[in-house]
């Protein structure tokens, strides 16, 4: 079945006919009403569904559901049933009645809503159990009173932990109630709204509430700056913002920072390191309040620094952020020493017999190299056990430390031929 013309709104008029006018396609046909009752039928394509709505005439009351749906081809339920009231105390409340003018299907979905809710204020009276609160403990809604459970009621004179904060601060819309907000300071703000988790037990989640003090002013105790929601109230230390006394007033608003100087420093002689001391700088802020060091620099304090270039980044900062200022100091720690040479030698003479081979394999020994921060690196320009030839040999050996320090070792290899030098003795001899 097929609807071609699209509906505005339906009108009822008490004890007339009623006229369907449909649109969109349904897969439910329309029933007919209760008797002594009347029935609205619809199908949109907005709300992709079919529904019909009920009514008894004036002295009647309904029976069973106002509304039912169409799902996937069938209705939601039975048609009501319109009966007169065999009870004096019936409740009215729940009576559509046509004899009240003239009714809007939307007024009619409404006044369905209405009685679903008084419905369910019924069931929840039931289930309530009698506990007495405190009158400041007490949420009250649109409807009744808003009881709280047990284990919810504090003594309100007792210090609250994180155990008793919760997010009940979030649900008061469900108690006729909007969003309870965070109450406002003297000379503070809320800035954020944060939900948290009590890591131990009983993991509660809780709402928390965040302040900042306005400008010109601070937290006369910073660790207090949030206030918590608690059984629908926002219970902590009141955070206090106080005008600043700090001596930054004495001078000026805005951050002024002065770093130390560059420093250059080398080891000492036989040093591996240096105990650099950190300077406080030059600021209009209190810097054991205001300041920060960039990260593995603390103040007050020293550190032990090998070779090397080292940046510092001093920091002022107000309560509130807005006012910054910084400011980098560079220290660079230099090595000048030169690595040390022992058993060094200058000169080298190696007989060796050539009889057989042009090259014979010439070992000596290895000089040694040490330095205050250690050798990096050993370069020569012979291995021992090198293939040598008779004749001259010079022999080269560079060492070198981290800070590119170089010591050196040269020295010369004379290698001779046996059969040679027994010919020139024998000359000589004979001479």
């Amino acid at each position: 079945m097929e609807f071609t013309r699209i509906i505005i709104e339906f009108i009822i008029l008490a004890n007339t006919a009623i006229t369907f006018v449909f649109s969109g396609p349904s897969d439910c046909e329309p029933r007919p009403g209760p008797d002594s009752g009347q029935v609205v039928f619809t199908s949109s394509k907005n709300w992709r569904r079919a529904v019909e709505v009920y009514q008894c005439d004036d002295g009647y009351v309904l029976t069973g559901q106002t509304k039912h749906t169409c799902i996937e081809g069938e209705w939601s339920g039975h048609v009501p049933s319109c009966t007169r009231p065999t009870s004096s105390g019936h409740n009215n409340n729940n009576i559509i009645s046509s004899a009240q003018g003239w009714f809007s299907f939307r007024r009619i979905l409404k006044l369905d809503t209405k009685r679903k809710i008084q419905n369910n204020e019924k069931r929840l009276g039931k289930k309530s159990v009698d506990i007495k609160t405190p009158e400041t403990l007490q949420q009250t809604s649109g409807h009744g009173t808003f009881e709280l459970p047990k284990h919810m009621i504090r003594d309100l004179a007792k210090e609250y932990s994180v155990g008793d904060y919760d997010l009940s601060c979030l649900f008061r819309k469900r108690h006729g109630k909007i969003f309870l907000k965070a109450p406002k300071l003297p000379y503070a703000r809320v800035v954020k709204y944060s939900k948290n988790k009590n890591t131990v037990d009983p993991k509660n989640k809780y709402l928390e509430a965040i302040y900042h003090c306005i400008k010109g002013h601070v937290f006369e105790n910073p660790s207090h700056t949030k206030l918590y929601c608690s059984n629908g109230n926002w219970v902590g230390v009141k955070p206090q913002c106080v005008p600043k006394t700090t001596p930054m007033t004495m001078y000026q608003m805005e951050c002024y920072i002065k770093c130390p100087p560059d420093k250059n420093v080398s080891l000492a002689e036989g040093e591996k390191f240096i105990n650099f001391e950190v300077e406080q700088p030059n600021t209009n802020y209190d810097w054991n309040r205001f300041g920060t060091l960039s990260s593995g620099w603390y103040k007050n304090s020293s550190r032990i620094l090998v070779p090397g270039l080292y940046i510092i980044t001093y920091t002022v900062r107000d309560d509130e952020d807005t006012d910054i200022a910084s400011c980098r100091t560079t220290i660079r720690v230099t090595d000048d020493e030169v690595p040390s040479v022992h058993d060094c030698p200058t000169y080298l003479e190696v007989i060796e017999d050539f009889s057989k081979k042009n090259t014979v394999p010439v070992s000596w020994p290895e000089p040694r190299f040490s330095d205050n921060i250690g050798v990096t690196q050993v370069a020569k320009t012979m291995e021992p056990g090198q293939l040598m030839g008779p004749g001259l040999h010079n022999v080269l050996y560079i060492a070198m430390d981290a800070s590119k320090n170089e010591a050196t070792c040269n020295f010369t290899i004379e290698v001779k031929d046996r059969a040679v030098i027994e010919i020139e003795n024998s000359k000589r001899n004979v001479k």
